[in-house]
């Protein structure tokens, strides 16, 4: 992902947790948030939210097979933002509104299907898809979200406070002037550790994807 889109899409996440934690300058003793180390924790906490829900949430294009689906097939990064484009197993491009349709965050691959979900189980003589979808996805800033932002503003403090649990080098205590210092983490310490605390799981549990999207670009 590119990590300019994240920074711009955790602005408002490193900026709430360096509230939380008070972090102030010096001299001015107003909050900032431009500490390294706090933004290296908020882009461990989107890996570890990614990794607990099975999605992404960032604003990006994104690319996935779905196998073995009902005709009524939810995108796994919502919100989606772009109309998606349809493949058939075989490659071809459907057409929209003659082979598939589109409702909010779900692909209809019958044009005559009610687009609502329907309250009945799956059934083995329905007719199921394999299809690659092409979307765009997710939101531009956490702010949309005040939801998700919380949740990431909470495991972002929990990572800050946890730096040595984490394996991170101390730089220095005072970097930059700012209290509570500048603190690198080195890119081999990344994922080493993907507990989410309680209360962001909680949080996020009504995030979690249980779909069948795979991404085609890994």
């Amino acid at each position: 992902m590119d990590t300019v889109l994240l920074d711009n899409f955790l602005a408002s996440v490193v900026a709430q947790a360096a509230k939380s934690l008070e972090l102030t300058d010096r001299t001015t003793e107003e909050i900032v948030s431009e500490d390294e180390m706090l933004l290296s924790a908020a882009r461990y906490a989107y890996a570890q939210v990614a990794s607990y829900t099975g999605r992404q949430f960032v604003n990006d294009t994104y690319t996935e097979l779905y196998t073995d689906e009902e005709v009524r097939i939810k995108l796994r990064n919502t919100p989606v933002t772009s109309t998606p484009i349809v493949y058939d197993e075989e490659g071809t491009q459907l057409v929209l509104d003659t082979d598939y349709k589109v409702f909010k965050n779900y692909v209809i691959m019958d044009v005559d299907a009610s687009p609502y979900e329907y309250f009945i189980t799956s059934n083995a003589e329905e007719d199921h898809y394999n299809v690659m979808i092409i979307y765009s996805g997710g939101y531009e800033s956490a702010q949309e979200d005040p939801i998700l932002e919380s949740a990431l503003a909470l495991q972002t403090v929990a990572n800050y406070n946890r730096r040595a649990h984490l394996g991170v080098a101390l730089i220095t205590a005072q970097s930059g002037g700012f209290s509570g210092g500048a603190i690198r983490i080195a890119p081999e310490m990344l994922g080493i550790d993907s507990s989410l605390v309680q209360e962001a799981r909680e949080i996020l549990s009504p995030y979690v994807y249980y779909g069948s999207a795979v991404d085609v670009n890994g």
